[in-house]
């Protein structure tokens, strides 16, 4: 499967990352109806300053492809206490991140 468009862009440095192996590490787990009908939510270092984030990432079955959803992104519409849940969940953080 496909990432569409630009990889992506960190929002402290606006270093462009490659994130295909953290979606494709996510959505192993989720099923293809779950992927049909739902963002998944991808935890991601910038591999240029290290700044960690939570991405939503959609899945097009009609195109094969991901899509990064950059309009519902966590700055936008996610509180902070739900970031750091997943960021830590997936071992990204530890304690408690500013």
């Amino acid at each position: 499967m496909f990432l569409n468009g630009k990889d992506w862009e960190c929002p402290r440095c606006k270093n462009e990352n490659y994130i295909g192996d953290s979606v494709n590490d996510v959505a192993a787990s989720k099923s293809l109806d779950f992927l049909e009908n739902n963002n998944i939510e991808v935890p991601f270092i910038c591999d240029k300053c290290g700044f960690k984030e939570v991405l939503l990432v959609a899945y097009d079955l009609a195109k094969n492809r991901y899509e990064v959803d950059y309009e519902d992104t966590v700055f936008c519409n996610k509180d902070t206490k739900w970031r750091d849940k997943l960021l830590k969940e997936a071992g990204l953080i530890t304690g408690d991140w500013k």
